[in-house]
């Protein structure tokens, strides 16, 4: 069995990565403070650090259920230009 996270968990996973490439959003309100952009970036960094978490709940039990051809596989679509970090 591949993981309990089920379809929802990995529309879940694919939403995330989606979204990763948004890493921070450029620009702003041209009036914000530098602590009010500090404020947002901070903000931006616990989504993001959410949505690693989430995917790696995830994730795990689905790498650990792959044989040692799709680990190797997986392995190198994710250091790729496809990669999560």
């Amino acid at each position: 069995m591949i993981g309990q996270g089920g379809p929802s968990g990995m529309s879940d996973m694919g939403r995330m990565i989606r979204n990763m490439g948004q890493v921070m959003p450029r620009g702003g309100p041209p009036s914000a403070t530098a602590p009010e952009r500090i404020d947002r970036y901070e903000r931006m960094l616990n989504t993001r650090l959410d949505e690693v978490w989430t995917m790696k709940t995830a994730f795990d039990p689905l790498y650990a259920a792959l044989g040692n051809e799709q680990k190797k596989t997986a392995d190198q679509l994710l250091s790729g230009p496809m990669r999560l970090m």
